[in-house]
């Protein structure tokens, strides 16, 4: 099939196949550029996003913990916790020191929105709380075993009855023994810590997860936060499902209170803001590609009109037009061809043209030659019958035969070499006239001529030699 092709349309071919290779191969490769590109930009902006929400909440946490230190380093909170624990005191007495502590807890807690509640309880289970809630305070989860084995340590947890507050307690050690002498324990709304993740989800619509050291939820931006992947902290995947899709995963580093900050940024978002890029490529390609593939029609066109037209020309000569010459534009190769080609052109008409006038000039010298051979022959013979009819006194006959010679001699000597129809036919009926002398009526001539074809020109003396 691709034999009958004409050059040209190979040219196209070749080199629009190239184009669409080279089109396709940076397609892929700025797809695959584009993508890891933005993929590593979307995971290093989540990763700046998340160390700036890391940064906040060791700052509220190391806020939280502020607040402990400030009442377990209190002199009067110091005192009085020992009172309570080694004395026997009046209702009195112990409202007098209750209201020392709410007024100390108070201050602390006045112009803190987010805190809810803050308490002190002895080592006897006496609880004095200040409270900003409806709901009051909530007695510590944690036990009074687990305070000491702290060992002053802040201990983070959920409140167990209370979904909406987050518990941060720890042992009261005496400053000169170092052994407990009570608990402080702080209620915090988790609006404190959400928040912050909500404030993620509006800037890169990822979930955020705030965890234990269990891996088990402490608040979250997404409506229905679900259980994380088992092990998720500790998974060294790129991409894990979570509610039946994808996501980027990005674990944070362990926090001073243990929790760890998770982020999951979902693939579909990624994978759809990479099918837009991709669109654009693709629709870059195909333009470029339709735009080479039209530029390589017009350059081919104008490269190969020497070609197309010195094939024109070869068929018009091959079709016995031996003027046909070509316009030759160019001084390149092609150019040059266009030259040989003219050349060649021109030597084969003027060798034809040489070869038609000697084939005249051959065909003449044949008709003369036929003249020379006729005249004498027939005027010997032609003078025999003039004598013999002289002899027997035949005047007007001589008269007439006479004629009839002087007719064909004038013609034999005539300067051109061509005459009517119509005279070729007179000298054929002087000469027969002239043998019908000679041969009596063993001559019989019959003429059947058209009379439009009196007025054609032919050689003279063409038909003679036939009679």
């Amino acid at each position: 099939m691709m034999k009958q092709w004409g050059f040209r349309n190979k040219l196209i071919l070749g080199f629009g196949v190239l184009v669409a290779i080279v089109g396709i191969v940076l397609t892929v490769g700025l797809n695959y550029y584009f993508t890891s590109t933005y993929k590593t930009r979307a995971q290093q902006h989540m990763y700046e996003v998340s160390s700036m929400a890391e940064e906040s909440y060791e700052i509220k946490i190391q806020k939280i913990k502020r607040i402990t230190q400030d009442i377990l380093s209190n002199s009067s909170i110091q005192s009085n916790l020992k009172r309570l624990n080694r004395e026997q005191m009046t209702p009195y007495k112990k409202n007098i020191i209750e209201n020392q502590v709410k007024k100390i807890l108070s201050e602390q807690i006045l112009f803190e929105e987010h805190i809810s509640s803050l308490s002190v309880t002895s080592k006897t289970d006496l609880t004095i709380s200040v409270s900003k809630s409806v709901l009051g305070h909530r007695k510590s989860t944690f036990l009074t075993e687990e305070l000491n084995k702290a060992n002053g340590s802040l201990l983070w947890s959920q409140v167990s009855d209370d979904s909406q507050r987050v518990e941060a307690s720890r042992a009261i050690l005496d400053l000169e023994t170092m052994t407990p002498i009570g608990y402080v324990t702080i209620m915090c709304e988790k609006e404190y810590f959400g928040n912050l993740l909500n404030d993620i989800s509006g800037m890169n619509a990822s979930l955020g997860f705030l965890v234990d050291q269990e891996g088990t939820v402490i608040c979250s931006n997404a409506a229905e936060a679900g259980i994380l992947p088992e092990n998720i902290l500790k998974t060294d995947k790129e991409i894990v499902s979570h509610n039946g899709q994808d996501y980027y995963l990005y674990v944070g580093k362990e926090m001073d209170n243990s929790w760890t900050l998770v982020m999951l940024l979902s693939a579909a978002l990624i994978e759809g803001e990479l099918g837009d890029i991709r669109g654009i490529l693709i629709l870059i390609t195909v333009v470029c590609v339709a735009a080479g593939i039209f530029m390589i029609i017009v350059i081919t066109g104008h490269m190969t009109r020497p070609l197309r037209d010195l094939r024109d020309g070869m068929e018009s000569m091959v079709a016995a037009d031996f003027a046909t010459r070509i316009e030759v534009k160019n001084q390149d190769e092609l150019g040059r061809l266009g030259l040989q080609f003219n050349h060649m052109a021109e030597s084969i008409e003027n060798l034809i043209d040489q070869v038609y006038q000697m084939g005249i000039l051959q065909k003449e010298a044949e008709i003369e030659l036929l003249k020379m051979q006729i005249n004498p022959h027939f005027l010997y013979n032609t003078l025999d019958v003039i004598n013999w009819m002289a002899r027997t006194g035949m005047q007007e006959e001589i008269v007439e035969v006479t004629t009839a010679l002087a007719y064909l001699l004038r013609a034999a000597i005539k300067q051109g070499n061509f005459v009517t129809v119509e005279e070729e036919m007179t000298s054929v009926k002087n000469y027969l006239y002239i043998q019908k002398y000679r041969f009596g009526e063993k001559i019989q001539v019959e003429y059947q001529i058209d009379n439009e074809l009196m007025r054609y020109i032919i050689p003279n003396f063409i038909l003679q030699p036939l009679v």
